[in-house]
């Protein structure tokens, strides 16, 4: 399922109260929406990230069929580290080689790491 262009517009402004009520709208977000809006949330509101990214896993976990423990705990740890400095372009890269694996190849496409302003972004899918 791709983003729908109202939500991702509202995304790509860093519109929070804007994208949540898009993504609202659309009912059941995909897997790679919903990491998209916890992308958001890093930017804009840490607490709601928390909680998000933690939902977020655990839909991952659940839709990745055959995936270990081991990756169920390293999953979390890079998802968690998509909101720090730090820590970002390795979460990236590690839930992109996981994703791979087993999840929808779109979340790869969402982990867009714009190094020129320093921000996470969503990439256009098409």
């Amino acid at each position: 399922m791709a983003v729908s262009d109202s939500w991702r517009r509202q995304a790509n402004r860093r519109g929070l109260t804007a994208g949540h009520s898009a993504a609202r709208e659309i009912g059941e977000v995909s897997l790679p929406d919903a990491l998209a809006f916890c992308l958001l949330l890093a930017e804009v509101d840490r607490p709601r990230f928390d909680r998000a990214i933690a939902r977020w896993h655990a839909r991952f976990v659940l839709e990745a069929s055959g995936i270990t423990v081991d990756e169920d705990a390293l999953a979390l740890s890079a998802a968690k580290g998509l909101a720090g400095f730090k820590t970002r372009d390795v979460a990236v890269q590690t839930l992109r080689d996981l994703a791979r694996g087993y999840g929808p190849d779109a979340i790869a496409s969402v982990l867009a790491w714009n190094r020129d302003d320093g921000k996470m972004g969503v990439e256009k899918r098409v």
